[in-house]
């Protein structure tokens, strides 16, 4: 199970170094990665280490720096858009919207760690209405995805983002389908 917590104020990287190894070595862990940049710590777990995972966390990482504040990503949002893939194109377009609404507001406050998820539901609602073929509204989805998506390739122009490639394969799609 993927679980990912917001280190909100971690700025050492000899105490990130730190924290991942140590949280990389609690049972059932089978990976720890600090994003130093994003202050994210990404684990990788047995469902079995997922009860007492967080307490976990929270200990490490203040054991090291006492100010950090230790959030767990939301879950939900996770779960809202596996649902989506499940419903009917109306229902899925809301509760894709309500998503998009709420990675927004959460991406004005911290923009590093929810940005790419307000691409990435942006291309799951240009994907809905391509499939409606609604390719007006599609192309405006998959244009402010890429938009997004390239404030992020802005930071870091020699890493390959693999969802900017797959959003500009979709806007190709669309274009050679489109009438």
């Amino acid at each position: 199970m993927k679980r990912v917590f917001i280190l909100k104020g971690l700025d050492c990287p000899n105490c990130s170094a730190k924290i991942e190894k140590e949280v990389g070595a609690l049972p059932g862990v089978e990976s720890s990665v600090v994003n130093l940049m994003q202050q994210t710590l990404t684990v990788q777990s047995e469902k079995s280490a997922d009860a007492t995972l967080a307490e976990q966390v929270e200990m490490i990482v203040h054991s090291h720096e006492p100010d950090v504040v230790t959030l767990n990503r939301l879950t939900l949002m996770s779960d809202l858009q596996q649902l989506s893939l499940r419903l009917d194109d109306d229902r899925a377009e809301e509760v894709l919207l309500g998503l998009l609404s709420a990675y927004e507001s959460m991406a004005a406050a911290a923009p590093l760690v929810y940005g790419e998820d307000v691409a990435s539901t942006l291309w799951q609602l240009g994907n809905l209405h391509a499939d409606a073929r609604r390719f007006g509204e599609a192309e405006r989805m998959y244009l402010r995805a890429l938009d997004k998506h390239a404030e992020f390739d802005g930071e870091d122009p020699h890493r390959y983002r693999p969802a900017t490639a797959q959003c500009r394969r979709s806007l190709g799609r669309l274009y050679e389908e489109s009438p």
